[in-house]
């Protein structure tokens, strides 16, 4: 996901990192993606719009079998 990154164009000198969750189904996609902590509405929805093109993800299993999820994870926003 880090090579996809477009780093928002705000006048702000704004670093730090998203608080995402995510659904993924027993097929691998990614739905339901929600900002449990955000760090400014344009950085919240780069991160979402990343996660909903980052295609399918390895689903959860229960006794070898796929299975719905959800995951919480970090986007991080760093100035290069």
């Amino acid at each position: 996901m880090s090579e996809n990154i477009k780093y928002p164009k705000t006048q702000l000198n704004i670093e730090g990192k998203v608080l995402l969750s995510t659904t993924i189904d027993s097929t691998g996609r990614v739905s339901e993606v929600k900002v449990i902590r955000g760090l400014h509405p344009l950085f919240d929805e780069e991160a979402k719009r990343l996660v909903l093109a980052s295609g399918k993800w390895s689903p959860a299993t229960y006794q070898g079998k796929p299975i719905k999820g959800s995951i919480a994870f970090f986007i991080h926003f760093r100035y290069k």
